[in-house]
């Protein structure tokens, strides 16, 4: 089964994200910043990655160039 990240500051758009991916035979995972879905990442990478494009602690772009970094051996 894929997994997914949600990466969201507002715990009301996670749980919404979390409602309608977790219909789709996913199993999804929230973050609530990007520190945290670094952290999470880091530990277990997911298939699948959804970023809010405003987080306050770290920007999308880097989040995801941090990820892919991640990633890619």
């Amino acid at each position: 089964m894929k997994r997914c990240m949600f990466v969201d500051d507002s715990s009301v758009i996670r749980k919404v994200a979390k409602r309608i991916l977790g219909g789709s035979e996913m199993i999804v995972i929230e973050a609530a910043s990007g520190l945290d879905a670094l952290e999470m990442c880091a530990a277990d990478m997911p298939d699948i990655i959804v970023v809010d494009g405003a987080l306050p602690d770290v920007p999308a772009v880097a989040l995801t160039r941090f990820v892919s970094a991640m990633a890619i051996p």
